[in-house]
């Protein structure tokens, strides 16, 4: 899937559970069921935002998840790095420019600082900003 649609999708399931926060954890079905998307893909995003400790699951009959912090405390940044994506590695760099580039140095300190700038605003920009 698409880094976009994959982040896009995080987020969806984290505004969902903002929803719930005072109540019991939401069940992964209950997610799904709601942003219109495939169990087996959602329950995978939630392992991810579990593990990087942006969710809680709770196990049981009234089992589901739920938002370790509120949504204004966390960035778009820490959902991008939750699903496993890393700025360095998925922004191009010269390498994938045509050998005629006679400044590639030039073109990798552009692109480098073109990554460094979409860090640093996906870092500011809080999910709870979105909606």
């Amino acid at each position: 899937m698409p880094i976009k649609q994959s982040v896009a999708y995080a987020i969806g399931a984290m505004m969902e559970l903002s929803q719930s926060a005072r109540s019991d954890p939401l069940p992964c079905r209950v997610i799904c069921k709601r942003i219109e998307m495939p169990e087996a893909y959602v329950l995978q995003i939630l392992r991810k935002l579990r593990v990087a400790g942006l969710v809680n699951s709770t196990r049981g009959v009234q089992g589901g998840y739920s938002l370790i912090r509120p949504l204004e405390q966390i960035s778009v940044l820490e959902v991008y790095e939750a699903l496993g994506y890393c700025m360095e590695k998925d922004f191009p760099s010269a390498e994938s420019a045509p050998n005629h580039l006679r400044s590639r140095e030039s073109l990798e300190q552009i692109l480098q600082s073109i990554a460094s700038e979409l860090r640093s605003c996906m870092g500011d920009l809080k999910i709870a900003d979105l909606f």
